[in-house]
């Protein structure tokens, strides 16, 4: 676990080597955990490395083909090297495999453009939605009238990394 939080600490300051290279050590811990190869995926993309992100979450897609963290990490690699065909694909198996996760939900709105739920949010009266929003948080209430959208377990330790990381609670992360 150490190494996980040692990842978004390093990620958080925008080092995507040094994060990718603690992904790998909290994998060894666990080599079956999909989470933490679908959390790779996403510091792959945004260190710009689209074709290894990819290739990483396709493997992972098939490994864990029930994991919809899986098909959620390719359907934003195939979006970022422009397969939007594929990436609705990959966002529409993640939304199969876990209909009623909100997270789910918002990241395959997020995949899919979301430029109507975004407006659908604001027509609603979401705080965080103003017209012409394209974050999260504004798909994720669109998709979720009911307000029961709440934020991952992964969402908080990356925002409780991010705050680690600008206090400078954790001067070295390797």
């Amino acid at each position: 676990y150490e190494a996980y939080l040692r990842a978004e600490v390093a990620t958080a300051r925008g080092d995507h080597a040094q994060a990718l290279r603690q992904l790998e050590l909290a994998a060894v811990a666990d080599p079956t955990d999909g989470y933490l190869t679908a959390r790779r995926v996403e510091v792959l993309l945004a260190a710009g490395e689209v074709d290894a992100a990819r290739d990483v979450a396709t493997a992972l897609t098939e490994t864990s083909p029930e994991l919809s963290a899986a098909w959620i990490a390719l359907a934003e690699a195939r979006a970022r090297g422009g397969d939007a065909a594929g990436a609705i694909d990959a966002a529409r198996r993640a939304l199969a495999l876990d209909p009623d996760d909100a997270d789910v939900r918002a990241a395959a709105a997020e995949v899919a453009g979301g430029d109507a739920l975004a407006e659908a949010a604001a027509r609603a009266g979401a705080p965080e939605a103003r017209e012409g929003d394209r974050s999260l948080a504004a798909r994720a209430m669109a998709l979720d009238p009911a307000g029961i959208f709440r934020r991952s377990a992964a969402a908080r330790r990356r925002a409780l990394a991010a705050e680690l990381a600008e206090r400078g609670a954790w001067a070295r992360v390797d």
